[in-house]
């Protein structure tokens, strides 16, 4: 068995794994690169010490049999799914140059820069994009395949240097024809992006991801957490509460509009919100053109570089990676949080 975190290089299958570029409780990440492909590309393996876990392996290939059939230019592209010599699994995708969401909202705040409203807007409308299609997805005989991501949360939003958004991350993702199913009384997501039929272990739909949507869309606007608490318990009883506060009460310049489009995404009640990621996303749409006109670009481009720069200097003056007390609320199985918790009602 390589060591990779000493190593190099080593091979893995057709690929060259270069360096690990991330760790999770199911899979490690590598730079890559292959001769059938032009320039880098990412890997991602389970990990050696959860190969003998028929659970992991099957969700492992429950996220790859969805993800290589995903192609929309929003989402992330997966190529394959491999077995190396070794039995391990992976999976083979396309590299992004660039920054998760979370990382760009931590560096906007660490050089005190307020992202446009404009940016914010036309950012959650790209993921609102991917969303539409991801709930639009139908089987060979055209019947829907009831696709709800069931992670959208910043960190599974990245923003490339040459100014495109990408979905990433389907491991936890709801799907017929799945292999394996969330047990009874578990929950899984994150914790702070998660809907109250989440919470309750209740059916859920594409409103869910709607739910996620606008709680990242109020979190773009006003650069803050939305559901704080002193405990997951806090949290979680915040989320199904129902009060949430309109973005422009902790920033001025956010037109009313929008106050009124991130609310009726975020409604506790599923059958009081915004009922797809399309109807999300045309009236974000609508707005961006009333209070900015077309998107530019170049201004998406150069934002991004400015906030990758920022990024990076924050990284060498930041130690560690603490968030402001809602990763520690995480616990993590995979890519996913799994916690018991109560009926709310």
């Amino acid at each position: 068995m390589p060591d990779s975190h000493r190593q190099l290089t080593f091979a893995l299958g057709r690929y060259t794994l270069h360096e690990r570029i991330g760790l999770g409780g199911m899979a490690e990440v590598f730079r890559a690169s292959s001769p059938d492909h032009d320039g880098l590309i990412v890997v991602k393996r389970l990990r050696y010490d959860r190969a003998a876990d028929e659970s992991m392996n099957s969700m492992f290939i429950d996220e790859a049999r969805l993800a290589v059939g995903l192609h929309h230019p929003n989402i992330v592209r997966v190529y394959e799914l491999g077995q190396g010599e070794d039995g391990a699994l992976y999976m083979a995708m396309e590299y992004v140059e660039g920054l998760d969401l979370k990382q760009l909202l931590r560096a906007a705040q660490d050089c005190g820069m307020r992202i446009p409203i404009w940016f914010s807007a036309w950012l959650v409308a790209e993921v609102l994009c991917a969303l539409e299609y991801v709930h639009g997805l139908t089987t060979p005989d055209r019947q829907p395949r009831r696709v709800v991501h069931r992670d959208i949360s910043p960190e599974n939003i990245l923003v490339s240097l040459e100014g495109r958004i990408k979905l990433l991350d389907f491991g936890v993702a709801k799907y017929d024809r799945r292999m394996t199913h969330t047990a009874e009384g578990r929950i899984k997501g994150k914790l702070c992006y998660m809907s109250p039929e989440q919470i309750r272990n209740r059916a859920i739909d594409e409103r869910t991801d709607v739910f996620a949507a606008g709680t990242v869309f109020w979190e773009c606007l006003t650069q803050r957490r939305l559901f704080r608490g002193d405990s997951p318990f806090d949290v979680l009883q915040r989320i199904c509460a129902g009060a949430r506060p309109p973005p422009s009460t902790i920033r001025g310049d956010v037109p009313v509009a929008l106050d009124a489009c991130v609310l009726a995404a975020l409604a506790a009640d599923a059958n009081q919100r915004t009922p797809t990621a399309r109807a999300f996303r045309q009236e974000v749409l609508r707005i961006l053109g009333r209070i900015h006109g077309p998107v530019v670009h170049d201004d998406v481009t150069a934002l991004i570089h400015e906030l990758g720069e920022a990024h990076l200097r924050s990284v060498d003056l930041r130690p560690g990676t603490e968030d402001d007390g809602v990763s520690d609320f995480m616990v993590q199985t995979g890519s996913t949080t799994q916690i018991m918790v109560p009926d709310f009602e």
